[in-house]
């Protein structure tokens, strides 16, 4: 039984790559997918572009933007100076969030009191506003955790409030959680993309090929079949 399941093997294979069209078709579409899936269709935000408001202008808050600069997600682009040049940027695409500092947020963490920082979010893609936010709040939180270790008498919070879809109002405790990724932890969408499509494309060639090598026995005449 096996030698014979060996013999049709064999002559499947060396039918299926006997024709130059069989080979191009084997080959050239599942390449052409995966690198068009891996690279070209992506999810991921590399480097967000963002505007900074400091409202407050204290070495505390240039402290929160060297943070955001430093993070390697964040590209500061724009310094708008009042909400009208925050809503055109908004409104305009040139940025994906603008990251406000309120005034007194370095009074408030010498006084041991929560403090905020607003996050405004361009909702027009969920995905990358997912993300965006997603990242300034990781950033945000280690700048607090930050100020906790230094402080830990005063007990310092940072309350962040973003807006955007389906986005809700989040407070920084000292007490917050952390998640660690073990599997692809830069969350790459390719590391998600690229095994999902190889399992389809295999799916499909082994559909195609099984197809084709019973429309080639019908026309040749090898394959017979009584109704």
């Amino acid at each position: 039984m096996r030698e014979r399941l060996r013999v049709i093997l064999r002559k499947e294979f060396i039918q299926a790559l006997r024709e130059p069209r069989m080979r191009v078709l084997l080959f050239l579409p599942p390449l052409l997918q995966l690198v068009v899936f891996g690279y070209a269709v992506t999810l991921d935000v590399d480097h967000a572009r963002i505007a900074w408001m400091d409202m407050d202008r204290t070495p505390e808050s240039r402290a929160l933007e060297a943070r955001f600069e430093g993070s390697g997600r964040f590209d500061v682009v724009a310094n708008p100076r009042s909400e009208q040049e925050t809503q055109s940027l908004l409104d305009r695409g040139q940025v994906h969030a603008v990251v406000r500092v309120l005034p007194g947020f370095a009074r408030d963490l010498a006084r041991g009191r929560a403090t905020e920082v607003q996050v405004l979010l361009d909702g027009t893609n969920s995905n990358t506003a997912s993300l965006v936010s997603a990242y300034a709040g990781q950033v945000i939180a280690a700048y607090s955790n930050d100020v906790m270790t230094g402080q830990t008498k005063n007990q310092q919070t940072i309350k962040v409030e973003i807006r955007g879809p389906g986005v809700a109002r989040n407070v920084l405790t000292p007490a917050a959680p952390e998640s660690r990724v073990w599997f692809n932890p830069d969350l790459h969408s390719r590391n998600y993309f690229v095994p999902g499509v190889a399992a389809n494309i295999l799916l499909m060639v082994t559909l195609m090929l099984t197809s084709q090598a019973i429309v080639r026995e019908k026309e040749i005449g090898t394959w017979s079949s009584s109704w």
